[in-house]
């Protein structure tokens, strides 16, 4: 249930302005996206629709400089959304994507219906980080 006031907002990116105890793989001034969890915290501190958003260093990561801020906010949501439907167990249970060389062949084929989305689109790449087939209907 929610509380009011309440802030919404979950994608989000920009500065880390200040950092929590704990934190090693960030530092003040660092380019980043993130998750804010307003919505299932019920805090307003947490709302990503505000100039400055609490969020849990597991759901932060640095983003290049190549990556406008207006990029970058759209993959929070959309990397986690992409990720449930293919890698829980309960899904399609893929393998974790690998990062660098080549990913080993899962044995697996899928279909991604509507790739030019951004949740789509990322689970083209998560897909084939896992050594997953895609179908190629563009030949």
């Amino acid at each position: 249930m929610q509380s009011y006031p309440n802030v919404l907002g979950s994608d989000i990116a920009g500065e880390v302005h200040e950092i929590g105890e704990g934190v090693t793989h960030l530092k003040k001034g660092d380019r980043v996206m993130a998750y804010a969890t307003g919505l299932m915290t019920s805090n307003p501190r947490d709302g990503g629709y505000q100039l400055y958003t609490a969020c849990k260093a597991l759901v932060v990561a640095k983003i290049p400089p190549s990556l406008e801020y207006t990029s970058a906010a759209v993959l929070p949501v959309s990397i986690s959304t992409a990720s449930a439907c293919l890698i829980k167990e309960e899904a399609l249970a893929l393998p974790l994507p690998t990062i660098g060389a080549k990913p080993s062949s899962s044995g697996k084929s899928i279909l991604v219906w509507g790739g030019s989305g951004s949740i789509g689109a990322s689970a083209i790449q998560l897909a084939v980080g896992a050594g997953v087939s895609l179908f190629d209907f563009s030949a």
